[in-house]
């Protein structure tokens, strides 16, 4: 589990499946989780301060909308 103010791992920077556009991540690079939530199939979602690309957010998998204008990046992208 990733919780706020640790320092994690970029492990995948490719568009996750279903989605037009990704985060703008790099490979290999270490990040702070600022905010983490959950959406509502309970799939974690990561705030490490990037600039939202795009109109809104969306769970690749459930597709709610993710709240304010962060770019939320899944949790399977990062590892501690």
């Amino acid at each position: 589990m990733i919780y706020p103010e640790d320092k994690i791992i970029c492990i995948n920077s490719d568009t996750l499946k279903g989605n037009d556009k990704g985060p703008d991540l790099h490979l290999g690079r270490a990040y702070k989780a600022l905010q983490v939530i959950k959406c509502k199939c309970g799939e974690t979602h990561i705030d490490v301060g990037l600039k939202l690309n795009c109109n809104w957010v969306t769970c690749y998998i459930c597709r709610q909308e993710l709240p304010g204008d962060e770019h939320w990046c899944h949790s399977s992208r990062f590892i501690k």
